[in-house]
């Protein structure tokens, strides 16, 4: 299937890439300074001067909004590699061990499963103190088993290929099997959850920062815009509409790509 004909894919690519164009852009520029206050203009409308007027303490909407950006991409980018990073090997010793690894990566995430990724995160919070580390920690090890999950399917399924057969016959070891035939072979599976995974991550991280238990002021993040805009609502409803169309458009983003991915993928797989 030609990219050009996956519609998912290519709104899902530009909406990722407009996302992370505007979290670097963030990093150099902004209209105005995302933490400065001007108590003067607090409360202003949208405006030519600030296209996403200004909060309670007069900081720019924009600003803020693109600062935020940074932050949700950080946090959900580590959370998903934490869960990359720790269940692709538990994954691959389930599969090519079977038995008690099996057993006990089959057990430990039923036991995170069994606790909301939320609950996670306030018991985080309670050990390492409320912060982007937390949510960091509390998203990516609900992450873990999902994608061990992920791995051990498909790594069960391709040991029982030839190709796998055969290495197994030349002498190779389990370890070198799985790093050798196995995971390459798992690499597209895992683009897709990866993608899927961020855009829960997404909604994860602004649903933790709506409570105090992500990034702590005064860095900029869409939850506590969407948090402080609680009380203000029938006052200033511009203050909740902006982070939360920009919450929209990251979690859509990522899962129309992670469905085009997986659509791409698929239709490679019967060329």
């Amino acid at each position: 299937m030609r990219a050009s004909g996956n519609a998912p894919l290519i709104a899902g690519a530009a909406m990722v890439t407009l996302l992370i164009a505007t979290a670097l852009l963030s990093l150099i520029w902004t209209p105005y300074p995302a933490e400065a206050i001007n108590i003067a203009i607090r409360l202003a409308p949208p405006s030519p001067a600030h296209l996403f007027g200004t909060d309670a303490y007069g900081r720019d909407g924009l600003s803020q909004a693109m600062a935020g950006a940074r932050t949700a991409l950080l946090v959900s980018g580590a959370a998903c590699l934490l869960g990359i990073g720790v269940g692709t090997p538990l994954g691959l010793l389930a599969a090519a061990r079977r038995g008690w690894a099996d057993e006990l990566t089959m057990r430990f995430s039923d036991l995170v499963f069994a606790f909301p990724a939320l609950l996670l995160a306030v018991l985080a919070a309670a050990t390492l103190g409320p912060g982007a580390l937390d949510a960091v920690i509390g998203i990516g090890v609900y992450s873990i088993p999902v994608f061990a999950k992920v791995v051990r399917t498909g790594a069960l399924r391709l040991w029982s290929l030839d190709y796998a057969l055969a290495a197994r016959a030349a002498g190779k070891g389990g370890l070198r099997i799985s790093l050798e035939h196995i995971l390459p072979n798992l690499l597209a599976p895992l683009a897709v959850q990866g993608a899927l995974q961020l855009s829960l991550a997404v909604v994860a991280e602004a649903g933790l920062a709506y409570l105090g238990l992500s990034a702590q002021p005064p860095a900029p993040s869409w939850g506590r815009m969407l948090a402080d805009a609680q009380t203000l609502y029938a006052q200033a409803p511009w203050l909740a509409l902006f982070p939360g169309a920009a919450i929209v458009v990251a979690v859509l983003g990522f899962s129309l790509l992670g469905e085009g991915l997986r659509r791409r993928f698929e239709g490679e797989g019967r060329a």
